[in-house]
């Protein structure tokens, strides 16, 4: 063999190397996976209670399998596409996770919680914010989650906002129009 045929091999070898390198990326770890918030999947959810400091307690009931009806405040068809944004965003990953024995929950605002969320019988309790990244604690049993606030910002509404926008049923027909 010459010279040339040689470094071509050698040129080669360090070429896949380098490329084995860059695909298994020794040395890098990689965080661990944080559990969701919840494992309570959309289908299963039948009963919503929301209650907050700001207003009365919201109570939405499965009519059917994509129907909602909210039975108080005021007993009105509620807004299916924004229960079912709501329902889809509950498998929020979260950030981090402890424990609540020892802890005191007042520091997270989770003594007397902004907002409190029942899913069937599932409690969950939203506190307050941290304050270097604006994420918000969220207390489910006895484990208090670290997550963004997009589920929180979804359930502060007032119960307006939870009704159909629709102005007739699904199901009706305009068989006259009359006009003044």
């Amino acid at each position: 063999m010459n010279k040339r045929v040689i470094l071509n091999l050698a040129l080669l070898v360090i070429i896949a190397a380098l490329a084995l390198l860059a695909w298994f990326k020794p040395g890098i770890k990689h965080p661990p996976v944080q559990p969701a918030l919840t494992t309570l999947k959309p289908a299963d959810i039948h009963d919503i209670r929301i209650s907050s400091h700001a207003g009365a307690t919201i109570h939405l009931h499965r009519q059917t399998e994509s129907n909602w009806q909210m039975v108080a405040p005021h007993a009105l068809r509620a807004d299916d596409y924004l229960i079912k944004a709501f329902l889809d965003n509950l498998a929020i990953p979260t950030i981090s996770h402890f424990k609540t024995t020892g802890t005191d929950l007042a520091r997270y605002g989770l003594a007397d919680p902004q907002l409190r969320l029942h899913l069937n019988d599932t409690e969950i309790d939203f506190g307050s914010t941290e304050p270097l990244q604006g994420h918000r604690y969220v207390k489910l049993g006895d484990t208090v989650y670290l997550t963004t606030g997009t589920l929180f910002y979804r359930l502060s509404h007032d119960a307006l906002w939870w009704v159909s926008k629709h102005v007739l049923p699904p199901a009706a027909q305009i068989t006259a129009l009359q006009l003044p």
